[in-house]
């Protein structure tokens, strides 16, 4: 902007322009741009309210309900016949033969070990999730505990934020916040008073002033007084009666006091000072509750996220169920015992096997494709011959023994578990089990060596050949596998043991049973 004479300085902002000729750019500038504001100020009122009035809303909700209906009908159809139909539904046992059979002697090993079923059923969890995997539960940090508002801190919740995908959390209200005030005035005459008062420094909601720098200085001739205010604090700062010609005071500080107010007043008021200058910083402390409401805030956010998730985890686990269709419960008992006989065998395995060996096979490279080594399936293969072949599996002999020899907090869930296979019910809710394990004959030196030897296979050398006792052939290991009975003698009779199952009958006739008494 330029004020020279002669010179034409135009210019405009939005809607208003104006415009200054020569030594009179102030006046005439200020006079018409109040007049272009002031027409522009109604012209915008009036197309303000006329477009509030022809302003419309205008929302479309769309919503859809996926519903699936599975029935099942289960009737009797007795139109035919010129009676009722009775029936009877009866509990359904199941009988098993067992029988002593004669090995000859044996090197025995026996175990006492926890939870066969433990990793039996995480493996059938996982495969009913069908690949679609549970949200993570907001735990507290280490615990398994549920996080309440007071686990949301200002370093914890945007961990919360990732897992869940939380949408509008804001983030915390910060501990300090800084406010500050300058006010100074100059060419006051002597003898006269000045006063200047302000409000514009502020306490922020939910902070509380703790601490305030002040820092003044005046310049004065004669007699001069001079007091500051702040809220309900009044410092009298300035009073003497000697003469100091152009004298120069500052006070600077800190001043502890506590504001909840806001805003804080401010007030100055002097006598016979021609210049001064008041400056000040107040800090503010946050308040417990503004944390906490912080807190609740982004609690009540993050766990709505995860109930969401939660809420599709489990429609998806039910659209795949529903996919299915209807499943039949249980499955052959043939099946069920070789998984019992699998786990034990894998638990018997670890006990025998050092911890750091143990699920530690690494001959396969997670390759694309995938390979193995050479070298390291050498090595481990001999590791898996010397535990496949030096103990008879097919003789393994089990029992379970009851839930609470297991984790307490396993308990109730073990009891809830059922299967139509009464055995298989109780390896799945066994707290433990006890195995004996025969050794083969040809392998008691091999096995002793191994157990003095901290671990020592084929007693220090290498894998049996064609000549050597030790040595097992395939078709010896295939006749084991299916023909657990070879080469043993009966003791005794076999006798009945009765299991009950799940399994009902529906008897087509009302005729009860008749026992026979003892």
């Amino acid at each position: 902007m330029s004020v020279q004479a002669g010179v034409t300085v135009s210019g405009s902002y939005g809607m208003v322009s104006f415009s200054a000729y020569g030594d009179f750019a102030y006046n005439s500038s200020t006079q018409e741009s109040s007049r272009n504001a002031s027409n522009f100020a109604r012209e915008v009122v009036d197309k303000s309210v006329s477009r509030i009035q022809k302003k419309m809303k205008e929302e479309r909700t769309s919503k859809k309900l996926h519903e699936v209906e599975e029935l099942n009908t289960h009737g009797i159809d007795n139109k035919l016949n010129a009676d009722h139909a009775v029936g009877i539904y009866r509990w359904v046992d199941k009988f098993y033969k067992a029988q002593i059979y004669n090995y000859g002697k044996r090197l025995m090993m026996e175990f006492v070990v926890p939870e066969p079923g433990l990793f039996y059923e995480h493996a059938l969890a996982k495969k009913a999730e069908n690949n679609i995997s549970p949200p993570v539960t907001p735990y507290k940090w280490g615990t398994r505990e549920i996080i309440t508002h007071h686990d949301i801190t200002e370093w914890s919740y945007q961990y919360y934020i990732r897992d869940y995908q939380v949408q509008g959390v804001t983030t915390p209200p910060p501990f300090m916040r800084i406010g500050s005030l300058a006010l100074d005035q100059s060419g006051i005459q002597n003898g006269t008073t000045a006063s200047k008062s302000s409000k514009e420094l502020i306490v922020p909601e939910g902070y509380a002033g703790m601490y305030l720098g002040l820092n003044m200085s005046a310049i004065w001739e004669f007699y001069p007084q001079f007091k500051v205010s702040i809220g309900e604090m009044m410092i009298d700062w300035l009073k003497t009666n000697n003469s100091r010609r152009a004298a120069v005071w500052g006070k600077p500080g800190w001043v502890s006091r506590f504001w909840r107010r806001r805003p804080v007043p401010v007030a100055i008021n002097a006598y016979d000072i021609n210049s001064y200058t008041v400056s000040m910083v107040l800090i503010c402390h946050r308040q417990s509750w503004k944390y906490e409401q912080w807190q609740i805030q982004t609690y009540e956010k993050i766990m709505a996220a995860y109930q969401a998730k939660l809420a599709e985890y489990e429609q998806k686990i039910a659209a795949a169920e529903t996919r299915q269709g209807i499943v039949i419960q249980g499955q052959n008992p043939r099946i069920n015992r070789d998984i019992e006989r699998t786990e034990l065998k894998k638990h018997c395995v670890k006990m025998l096997m050092d911890t750091w060996q143990f699920g530690n096979f690494q001959a396969v490279n997670e390759t694309d494709p995938p390979d193995f080594d050479i070298f390291t399936a050498f090595q481990e293969g001999k590791i898996i011959q010397f535990f496949e072949q030096a103990f008879e599996w097919e003789n393994l002999t089990y029992l379970f023994y009851p839930y609470f020899w297991g984790r307490r907090e396993s308990w109730e869930h073990k009891l809830q578990y059922s299967d139509t296979d009464p055995l298989f019910t109780k390896f799945m809710q066994a707290g433990a089990a006890r195995v004996v394990l025969p050794v083969h004959p040809a392998y008691n030196d091999a096995f002793m060596y191994f157990m003095e030897n901290n671990g020592a296979i084929w007693q220090g050398g290498d894998t049996p050949r064609l000549n050597d006792p030790m040595f097992i052939s395939i078709a010896e290991e295939l006749r084991d596998q299916t023909d657990d009975v070879a080469n043993a003698q009966p003791e005794g009779e076999p006798w009945e043991v009765v299991l009950p199952t799940s399994l009902v009958y529906l008897q087509k006739d009302a005729e009860l049973p008749v026992f026979p008494t003892v």
